[in-house]
């Protein structure tokens, strides 16, 4: 019975370090130059072990560790590296993102000014000309209504009964004329 039992003690202490130091597996992917432990450059829990013989094998560290060449493992949690950038690199390549940024929302800028001040100009231009139409028809009125009243008043003075078309024949054309304007001219000026 103690021979199982350290069996079983070994088992149990030979999954622990394998848990704890890394679980190891040969590779053909990483070529070695030397012997030694070194990182693996796609992964931070990951390291490659080689031998004398120049032979890879890659171990690995738990989630909660990461590969340190001293220890193997660390009880830290790490990161992937991402690449490197000088400060002055970064400052283009935002200043690049924000110029294009900016290329990209001029045109949508000049449709939205386009479509927002025509139809108020249009709408301006309308309002104008359609004052100046009804202010030169009202001119035109009053001169047409001034002349017609000054012959009015220079029949009235010919004529006994200016209104009277039968008692004044001789002036009956024009009386009849006059009277149509004025009728024509009186309606449209009380609208």
């Amino acid at each position: 019975m103690s021979t199982h039992y350290c069996l079983l003690v070994y088992l149990i202490c030979a999954l622990l370090a394998g848990q704890f130091l890394g679980a190891r597996a040969q590779t053909n992917e990483f070529k070695c130059s030397k012997a030694g432990t070194f990182a693996d450059p796609s992964d931070c829990h990951g390291f490659y072990t080689c031998d004398k013989n120049l032979n890879a094998v890659h171990g690995s560290c738990t989630e909660f560790g990461r590969f340190d060449p001293v220890d193997t493992c660390v009880w830290e949690t790490c990161s992937n590296p991402a690449p490197a950038t000088t400060p002055h690199q970064h400052f283009h390549q935002l200043q690049q993102e924000l110029q294009q940024l900016q290329n990209q929302h001029k045109p949508q800028l000049r449709q939205q000014a386009q479509t927002h001040y025509q139809p108020q100009y249009q709408y301006v231009l309308r309002k104008r000309s359609a004052a100046k139409e009804l202010d030169i028809t009202l001119i035109q009125k009053i001169v047409i209504l001034t002349t017609l009243v000054g012959e009015i008043l220079n029949l009235s003075k010919v004529l006994a009964h200016p209104w009277d078309i039968s008692k004044n024949r001789q002036n009956n054309v024009k009386l009849e004329h006059v009277q149509s304007l004025l009728l024509l001219l009186h309606a449209p000026l009380l609208k």
